[in-house]
């Protein structure tokens, strides 16, 4: 909603009143009846206290590459959003199409080669995950509200140029949380550049890699080009691209996780999507669709200090369990 980013309320304000004291009251007697109980596996949560796209996918990205990098093995647990499922939890797999187990857990299994299962009750997918597979570390994607699940590490993050609105709880404002929850968290780390009046541990800059087809072929930058995506935070994508210097004509902007209607990718001029979106097709069918990974560069500093929390959670996990034995 417009107002959200608005420091000026709007006049029916007061009427929403009431469900704030009742999104308030849910998240604190949630958080007071959070799982205390953790698992074999440190959990490590990726999350956000405003709705809408803040970068969790690509950072979740990131993260993964980082630890892979550094012998940590790991898996990913999300809510699935987007897909439906007859039954949870769901392991994904090549099989299994991002119509059923969602678009981001797709894209996660594709593009990272880890397990990733799927499941609206969190602690359920964590205990799927280790009890099929051996990993060292369980990033959830987004749960930092879902306090039946318990964890070890919690991460947030927050959009650059939007921050946290005006600061207001829903429906009033994009808040899940108060903002005094970011007190509580272990790393806040904003997408792009902010001037906000919080503690930001790192600063993940944005830069999206050359758009490619499904062949390989690399978008010119001789013609103008038609920009489409399901992405919580459109504008943002739009900026990316035009900083690559390519000139948008059109762009339409669909639902957060809707799959792109094919009259949509019916255009004279080349097509742009994101990984996200392109999961959900078979963009073989489309030459002229052009896909843009969404790629984050963060300081060596921060790298340093989330392995070294990673790696002490790791080792007390492993002490634990040897012990239990």
């Amino acid at each position: 909603m417009d107002f959200w980013y608005r420091s000026k309320l709007p006049w029916f304000a007061f009427l929403l009143q009431p469900w704030v004291v009742l999104v308030n009251r849910i998240t604190r007697q949630r958080r007071k009846n959070r799982r205390l109980e953790g698992y074999r596996a440190p959990v490590l949560v990726v999350g956000n206290i405003t709705v809408g796209g803040t970068g969790k996918t690509p950072m979740i990205q990131y993260l993964v590459q980082l630890c892979k990098k550094h012998s940590i093995k790991v898996g990913v647990v999300s809510r699935g959003y987007g897909g439906k499922c007859d039954q949870y939890p769901l392991t994904v797999s090549k099989a299994v199409p991002a119509s059923v187990c969602g678009d981001e857990p797709k894209l996660l299994s594709e593009s990272l080669n880890i397990p990733v299962v799927v499941s609206p009750n969190r602690h359920e997918a964590v205990q799927r995950l280790l009890s099929e597979f051996e990993v060292d570390l369980v990033i959830s994607d987004d749960g930092l509200q879902h306090y039946n699940m318990a964890r070890d590490i919690e991460l947030v993050m927050l959009d650059g140029i939007r921050g946290l609105g005006n600061g207001h709880l829903l429906p009033l404002g994009p808040l899940r949380e108060q903002s005094s929850r970011l007190s509580k968290v272990d790393f806040i780390v904003s997408k792009g550049v902010c001037d906000l009046p919080i503690q930001i541990d790192a600063h993940a800059i944005p830069t999206l890699g050359p758009p490619k087809n499904s062949v390989g072929e690399e978008l010119s930058f001789q013609r103008p080009i038609r920009l489409v995506t399901a992405i919580g935070n459109g504008d943002s994508f739009l900026t990316s691209v035009q900083q690559l210097g390519y000139e948008v004509s059109s762009s339409v902007f669909l639902t957060d996780h809707a799959v792109i209607p094919e009259k949509e990718l019916k255009a004279n001029t080349p097509v742009v999507i994101t990984e996200k979106d392109a999961v959900k097709l078979n963009i073989a069918d489309y030459p002229h669709v052009y896909v843009a990974p969404l790629l984050f560069t963060l300081p060596h500093s921060f790298d340093e200090q989330l392995l070294a929390l990673v790696r002490d959670k790791v080792d007390e996990k492993s002490r634990h369990h040897s012990r239990s034995l």
